[in-house]
């Protein structure tokens, strides 16, 4: 089964094309199951991020900026935010149940601080070793490492570098690979 990686510099516009991309599925009665994790901003300042359960909308904190934590940092800390791995493992066990029955697994994004914890790690390492189709935004500095995981999975996959030129005509060509491998 192929994967669909999806990758680019910061706001290009990756997390739109994926968004975009699921809610056609989503439309198309396609069931997805996997996360997002937007950032949060608060007075034009990024506060942190979410994670979010596609299948349930479950959401709790991803990370918190080091200014809007209250209290110290008991999760890892990534530059100037610091990793809520409580938040995460109770949405993780969401996104767990929701495998299974899913017809495409999705992520946005793999990075470094979803990496961070051991449930959602899992999570993305059983979602790159599934047989079921994917489709993954991936941290540009952690594409070789996610493709040649995939590569020793058994699977092929399809790398999408997003910029401002192309992220308008990448959806209908995404979503033209896509479909035949939920379809099979």
């Amino acid at each position: 089964m192929s994967k669909i990686l999806i990758t680019g510099g910061p706001g290009v516009g990756k997390t739109t094309l994926f968004t975009k991309i699921l809610d056609s599925l989503v439309v198309m009665r396609y069931r997805v199951a996997g996360f997002v994790c937007p950032e949060v901003r608060e007075m034009g300042r990024r506060a942190g991020f979410r994670i979010i359960d596609l299948s349930s909308g479950v959401s709790g904190w991803l990370a918190l900026s080091l200014e809007k934590l209250q209290g110290p940092c008991k999760g890892a800390r990534i530059g100037r935010y610091c990793v809520i791995e409580d938040d995460v493992e109770r949405v993780m066990g969401e996104t767990q149940r929701s495998l299974d029955n899913a017809d495409l697994i999705a992520i946005d994004e793999i990075g470094p601080m979803e990496l961070s914890v051991d449930s959602c790690r899992r999570i993305i390492y059983r979602a790159i070793e599934s047989p079921k189709p994917g489709l993954f935004v991936v941290h540009l500095r952690l594409v070789n490492e996610i493709s040649d995981r995939i590569r020793a999975s058994g699977w092929g996959y399809n790398l999408y570098h997003v910029s401002l030129g192309n992220r308008d005509s990448l959806y209908q060509a995404i979503l033209d690979r896509i479909r035949p491998l939920i379809e099979r």
